[in-house]
């Protein structure tokens, strides 16, 4: 499968509302989210008039990402969810070991309808990705995608960060890591701070003066960088 689409990561620590916020655009709850870690398989979500989930191998040919569909595709969403539950489950006490490294290719996608996003140029063109918080540890999915992230398969980024957890550990390691790879582009990624309606003791234009204070003295070429706020609540915003 290879329709020349490139990559759109929703980046964030764990439990920072990335599985939320994708909810949100397609207009339904397909994806498992939670508030301790949740996601642990990168799903490509592909925009699509019916909808289907089925497991993909990913390869690369001269350069060129491909994905491989593997066995039958599952079509009723309630059996989509369950099945989703049943990886995160499952998938929850994977180690870096060689066998569970030998598995990090294998990716699923999900093809359903993307209700709340008008640009149908974007749609046809990209898949978005839902992946674990590249803060977790001993998922061996992280080297993957970055690897994948730091590639030209990538659109670009959409970081999703805790309005309540601001200025953490796992964000600047993140941050510094996605840095030394390359991994942040220069034109085009989106950042949200997400749950502002938690914080209560600042009023927004402190909180957002508080993170712009925080992320540009740590990453002086993101100046120029929109900033989103949202609160992600169900299945919108």
């Amino acid at each position: 499968m290879n329709d020349n689409r490139k990559l759109i990561p929703i980046i964030g620590t764990i439990s920072a509302g990335k599985s939320t916020f994708l909810n949100a655009l397609l207009g339904t709850n397909v994806l498992q989210k939670g508030s301790i870690t949740t996601t642990k398989f990168v799903c490509l979500i592909k925009h699509s008039a019916n909808i289907q989930f089925y497991k993909v191998k990913a390869t690369r040919n001269n350069n060129q990402l491909y994905f491989e569909k593997e066995g039958d595709a599952i079509t009723v969403e309630e059996e989509i969810k369950e099945k989703i539950i049943t990886l995160n489950h499952n998938l929850k006490d994977l180690s870096n070991s060689s066998s569970a490294q030998e598995k990090a290719d294998i990716f699923y996608m999900l093809e359903t309808p993307i209700r709340n996003i008008e640009n149908t140029q974007l749609l046809e063109e990209c898949y978005f990705m839902d992946i674990p918080g590249l803060n977790e540890i001993n998922n061996p999915y992280i080297e993957t995608i970055f690897s994948l992230i730091s590639s030209n398969d990538i659109k670009f980024e959409i970081m999703i960060f805790d309005s309540t957890n601001i200025g953490s550990d796992g964000i600047l390691k993140i941050m510094k890591r996605l840095e030394a790879k390359k991994c942040l582009k220069k034109s085009g990624n989106l950042f949200i701070l997400n749950r502002i309606d938690e914080v209560t003791q600042n009023g927004e234009d402190d909180i957002i003066s508080s993170f712009k204070q925080y992320f540009y003295q740590n990453f002086e070429d993101e100046k120029n960088k929109d900033l989103i706020l949202i609160n992600i609540n169900e299945n919108k915003f």
